[in-house]
């Protein structure tokens, strides 16, 4: 991604948000 993109702090918190929702319907999929 773009350096500049990721310096801005809202869109690293939306990467950030993202990634735990990804992380957290993984987990739920391999527990479930």
């Amino acid at each position: 991604m773009d350096p500049a993109l990721m310096s801005n702090p809202f869109i690293t918190a939306l990467v950030d948000i993202l990634g735990l929702i990804i992380y957290f319907q993984v987990a739920l999929y391999i527990v479930g």
